[in-house]
Order: structure tokens, then C-alpha cells, then sequence
């Protein structure tokens, strides 16, 4: 594969996480908090935006420097801690409904918890500073990815914070694809060789 194939397959996963993300608003509304559908499209967003991130970080990682880098692997490790805690919510929907209510959750649950929600919202801010500063993508998906810790803390429009985070990778991996049109044959063929010696 070329650096453009890679790069474009890459911004493909971060539309898609974007997509399953912004759905668990619809799902959480339509069907009520840890309902199954919302859950599944919990996973599968999280899983595919920690996934993407890793194409818009490579695709500019020139430009980015130790800010950018900081910003991508915090949000990448902290996609899938949430993955992974997410998952367990659904594992316990389907098999152990009452653990979802449970005032005290197993402690690897609650760690994760705990170490996910900081480490995401850290990079929810770190992330659009990197693209104020270098312009590498447009502004609108960044402040919605800056929105979104924010709405997460007022009760009354939390669950639309899913939403701006899932339509701020739709836009990030709709960019990186055009972008990685614009990628030279020169720079196809150096990467290629980078990878295969």
C-alpha cells in the first residue's frame, strides 16, 4: 500500500467512528441511556476515532511537532480505554443488567473510568490548539471537538456532546482524504521505500 492508500484508509475509519458516534445521541434519546444499539455504536465509534487518529496525526506529522504528538496519543489511549469500558457496559446490559446500576463498579471498570474521561477531554483541547496553531484542517472541526467537553458538563445538552464529537471526525477524515489526494507520487514512492528497507 502507499502512504496516500494508508492515509486515506485511515481517514475512512475516522469518518466512520465519527458516524457510530454521533448515532449514540439519536439512540440515547430515542431509546433511553445504555439501551444496545447506543452501546454497539459506542464500541464501534470509539474503536474506528482512536483507529483514525492515527491518520490525522501521520498525515501532518511534520507540522504537529511534540504538542501534536502529545495530543494523538493521549486521544488514541484514552479512545480505547473508553472502548473498552463502553464494552463492558454492554456486556453487562446483555448479561448483567443490575451491575449498570450498581453504585459501586468492579475497580478495573472504575479506574478506567476514571483514567479515560480526563485523558479525552486533555486531548479535546490539546487537538484544536494543535489545528489553530499549524492550520493543518479547517476550524469548524476543531471547536466542535472543543465543544464537547464542554457540553459534557451541563446536564441539560450532555447527551449532545456524542453528536459534535462524532461530526468533528466525520469532517477531520473527509479533510485527511482530500488531502491525501494532494500527496505527491514522489512522496508515495519514499514512504514505500521507507517500509520496505
Amino acid at each position: 500500500m502507499t502512504f496516500r492508500q494508508v492515509i486515506r484508509f485511515l481517514a475512512v475509519c475516522s469518518i466512520l467512528g465519527g458516524f457510530f458516534r454521533a448515532i449514540m445521541t439519536p439512540f440515547a434519546l430515542g431509546l433511553g441511556l445504555n439501551s444496545i444499539p447506543e452501546l454497539v455504536s459506542g464500541v464501534l465509534g470509539t474503536m474506528f476515532m482512536g483507529i483514525g487518529m492515527f491518520g490525522l496525526y501521520f498525515l501532518h506529522i511534520g507540522k504537529l511537532g511534540k504538542l501534536g504528538f502529545a495530543a494523538f496519543a493521549i486521544h488514541s489511549v484514552a479512545s480505547f480505554l473508553l472502548m473498552a469500558l463502553v464494552f463492558d457496559s454492554l456486556t453487562f446490559k446483555v448479561y448483567e443488567p443490575a451491575m449498570l446500576d450498581s453504585t459501586n463498579p468492579p475497580l478495573p471498570i472504575a479506574i478506567t473510568g476514571l483514567t479515560s474521561m480526563p485523558l479525552l477531554v486533555l486531548s479535546m483541547i490539546l487537538f484544536p490548539a494543535c489545528v489553530f496553531r499549524t492550520k493543518i484542517f479547517s476550524k469548524l472541526p476543531a471547536v466542535l471537538l472543543l465543544a464537547t467537553p464542554v457540553l459534557n458538563f451541563l446536564p441539560v445538552v450532555s447527551d449532545i456532546g456524542p453528536l459534535l464529537w462524532g461530526f468533528a471526525f466525520i469532517l477531520f477524515g473527509i479533510e485527511a482524504w482530500q488531502q491525501a489526494g494532494q500527496i505527491s507520487e514522489s512522496a508515495n514512492r519514499e514512504s514505500d521505500l521507507a517500509i520496505t528497507s
